[in-house]
């Protein structure tokens, strides 16, 4: 369960496709465990993680490029 958070908290930062996705497997594992809800709630995060990740990447690598 950790790790699903962890990894979706990193792909705010680094590699937000990778790590985004890692996170929401994991929480999708969790919840068919039948963990409770706490699987469908890392899924959740790790959706938005990967989106706000995804949109301040965009931001960076458009400054980055030459005009």
């Amino acid at each position: 369960m950790g790790m699903g958070v962890a990894c979706a908290f990193i792909g705010l930062f680094i590699f937000p496709e990778i790590f985004g996705s890692v996170g929401i497997i994991l929480g999708a594992y969790a919840w068919k465990k039948q963990e409770g809800n706490s699987g469908l709630y890392i899924m959740l995060f790790a959706i938005a993680c990967l989106l706000i990740g995804m949109y301040f990447t965009a931001f960076i690598l458009y400054d980055l490029v030459p005009q």
